[in-house]
């Protein structure tokens, strides 16, 4: 443990903020602690190569708040449930979106991830009535339809059957969801457009983790021309196709359909304004890139544990087949579906595909008992969080049962918080739980997972969390619910 980390510092011993100090009692505050002269050597070691281990690192080694100077940046990690909550949510409004977040609006634009007020609040009003319940019902058969035609492509031998066939479920799942959110958001089955999107959308993520994690970083954008005319590229591609589907959309009825992006164009802020062609761009583009990947690389890891884990994956299946029978999941199903739910939750716990989130402090303030000065990146990474041992005992073993006795109600709020959380917690969580559950289902009721050739996958910290190398599992169809012995789990 550093010298430098006090008892006082510890997140056990942290008491809440009461509030903004005023300047002198605030100057008097020291700031939070960081590696000495070696230990930043080392530090620094890490952080260029294991991302996930070096955020966690930097939470057990300074406790509920820790500080690591970068040359002109300084970065603050949180590691205490209570303190994130003070910055999502008590007092959000002493924050900004952190500069790399800040820096995905030259390729996403100002949509709700990018943007800040007045921006965000006009728009966040104009789209949360969006995600509703009644609306995302309506969603729930476009996915369940989509995964039972995924399955159908797998063209899979039969449960009786002597071999499997080795399917990548990392590749499969983010097809499946690029199809979900092209329908959801546009109304229409774009099979044409959506490669090219999703080929754009991958070169301009490429650049972006290229600029933020290698010596790019630290250099003129001058000097970094070929990347900057790669993303030009991307995203003029990019827009010519979104641009045509704004076009097309309001050729139609905007009352028809349940698509999000019809639903904008009724959109009204408070002044009685729709959103312009940008706006609706930006948003839409926003939606697709947070509402396909992250799903896609949750559904990846909860089948691959399915896999590792045979009697984990019975008794989930089990469970399905003992409330659903042989026909496919709804949405009035996942409520009598506990071990589903607990899959999911696990899943999010340990890959969360959204494994950390930024703000920038607009001012100097107090945190912990340190002073965080005006500029400071403050950083809280759901990734540390879920793999804490206070919350999580084994925290690194995938154990869905954990959720079951009620551990969810139990925990401190911002303890488990894959969605982030405060008011500019992700709009569309609901819309992604629901998918994730009905996606997992619809596969899970009719195939058999085989055992992965590793138990392990290398992750890529990037934008998302996501699978680094192709994840191959040996598939093939389970046996019907008629044909099997046993109840709900």
């Amino acid at each position: 443990m550093p010298a430098a980390m006090t008892t006082e510092n510890k997140a056990e011993r942290h008491k809440p903020s009461g509030g903004e100090l005023d300047p002198a009692a605030l100057a008097a505050l020291p700031l939070p602690p960081c590696p000495g002269v070696v230990g930043m050597i080392e530090t620094l070691r890490r952080m260029r190569g294991d991302s996930l281990a070096f955020i966690t690192r930097m939470s057990r080694d300074y406790g509920a708040v820790g500080r690591l100077p970068l040359g002109s940046e300084t970065l603050i990690f949180l590691s205490d449930p209570d303190l994130i909550g003070e910055v999502l949510q008590k007092r959000s409004e002493s924050f900004h979106k952190d500069p790399v977040t800040r820096k995905l609006e030259e390729s996403l634009g100002r949509g709700l991830l990018t943007s800040e007020n007045p921006v965000w609040k006009a728009h966040r009003k104009a789209i949360a009535p969006l995600f509703k319940r009644s609306h995302l019902e309506a969603w729930a058969a476009e996915m369940v339809q989509g995964s039972e035609a995924m399955v159908e492509a797998w063209q899979l031998p039969g449960a009786a059957a002597a071999t499997a066939k080795e399917v990548d479920v990392a590749s499969t799942s983010l097809r499946l969801t690029l199809g979900i959110v092209f329908r959801t958001v546009f109304g229409a089955d774009v099979a044409d457009v959506s490669a090219e999107v999703g080929e754009a959308i991958d070169e301009m993520m490429e650049q972006f983790e290229l600029e933020l994690r290698t010596w790019r970083r630290f250099v003129p954008k001058s000097w970094l021309r070929g990347g900057r005319r790669r993303v030009a590229h991307a995203r003029a591609a990019l827009d010519k196709v979104v641009y045509g589907l704004i076009a097309a959309r309001r050729q139609r009825p905007l009352e028809d359909g349940d698509d999000l992006l019809g639903r904008l164009m009724l959109a009204r802020d408070e002044a009685g304004n729709v959103l312009t062609d940008e706006e609706l761009r930006d948003e839409a583009v926003t939606m697709f890139v947070a509402g396909h990947e992250t799903t896609a690389i949750a559904l990846a890891f909860a089948c691959w544990h399915l896999g590792l884990q045979p009697d984990l994956q019975r008794r989930l299946r089990a469970e399905l087949h003992g409330v659903l029978g042989d026909r496919a999941p709804g949405v009035a199903d996942l409520e009598r579906l506990p071990l589903l739910r607990a899959t999911v939750q696990e899943t999010l716990r340990v890959h969360p595909p959204a494994y950390v989130v930024g703000r920038t402090a607009l001012h100097d303030l107090e945190l912990g008992g340190f002073r965080i000065e005006a500029g400071n990146a403050v950083l809280m990474s759901q990734y540390a969080m879920h793999h804490d041992p206070r919350y999580f005992p084994d925290p690194d073993a995938f154990r869905p049962e954990r959720w079951l006795d009620g551990l969810e109600q139990r925990l401190p709020k911002f303890a488990y918080f894959p969605f982030g959380g405060g008011p500019r917690v992700c709009v569309g969580n609901h819309f992604a739980l629901m998918e994730l559950q009905l996606c997992l289902a619809s596969i899970v009721r009719r195939v058999e997972l085989g055992a992965p050739a590793t138990a392990s996958v290398r992750t890529s910290a990037a934008v998302t969390l996501r699978p680094a190398v192709p994840m191959p599992m040996q598939l093939r169809l389970a046996a019907p619910a008629a044909q099997r012995d046993g109840g709900a789990a």
